[in-house]
């Protein structure tokens, strides 16, 4: 659910910016307006397209910085121009297309029959088969890690296996977390947010 901007919020955010913004500042920055924060993603409004552009190629690092800093938390900040948003969502076939050109294949020997389960991983194993077995409900999101050798990726393949055997018509992401920070990076320093959102939201089962 989308929430407004707590006033207080904005202002200790502004006043990061004051302190910190330097040769950045420009007069208008007093006519910004908070629109929303929702899901860790700030939505600033900016008078015009001049404006937006400016902020996301010049400022856009320091307002993150300061809604850290105001707020505490992992935040992302997204502009948008008065007149309208200037970086619509894509497209349902070129947002999938998109995530398509960097999911990893997946192998086909990695499968739950072929894991070798001992004591260092059977718990793993039993969360994975659950979560096969009820994706979205049982351990979401599920989180892995172990020495290198236990089979993190093994299961994850499994996973994946034992959904599409399930279901021939889930979508599926699979790729490296260099992958999905890179992702991350480009969107906060392009504008972007919006794009990355549609991206992982409209797959069914996100596994990094």
């Amino acid at each position: 659910m989308t929430t407004s901007v707590d006033a207080g919020v904005w202002q200790r955010i502004t006043e990061q910016v004051i302190a910190h913004g330097g040769n950045l500042i420009r007069p208008w920055f007093t006519q910004l307006e908070p629109l929303a924060m929702d899901h860790g993603l700030l939505e600033v409004q900016a008078p015009g397209q001049t404006e937006q552009q400016y902020l996301q190629r010049h400022a856009a690092r320091l307002f993150t910085e300061a809604a850290q800093a105001a707020t505490g938390r992992l935040i992302s900040v997204c502009f948008l121009a008065a007149s309208g948003p200037t970086a619509p969502a894509a497209e349902p076939a070129e947002g999938e297309a998109a995530l398509a050109d960097d999911v990893l294949p997946l192998n086909r020997d990695y499968t739950f029959e072929s894991l070798v389960v001992g004591p260092c991983n059977r718990l793993a194993n039993a969360a994975c088969m659950a979560v096969s077995e009820s994706p979205g409900r049982t351990y979401n999101p599920l989180f892995i890690h172990g020495s290198v050798g236990l089979g993190k990726t093994h299961l994850l393949h499994a996973v994946c296996h034992e959904l599409a055997t399930r279901d021939p018509g889930v979508r599926f992401g699979l790729l490296g977390c260099e992958t999905f920070v890179n992702h991350f990076i480009e969107a906060v320093e392009h504008g972007k947010l919006h794009e990355f959102r549609y991206r992982y939201r409209h797959t069914d089962v996100l596994v990094i």
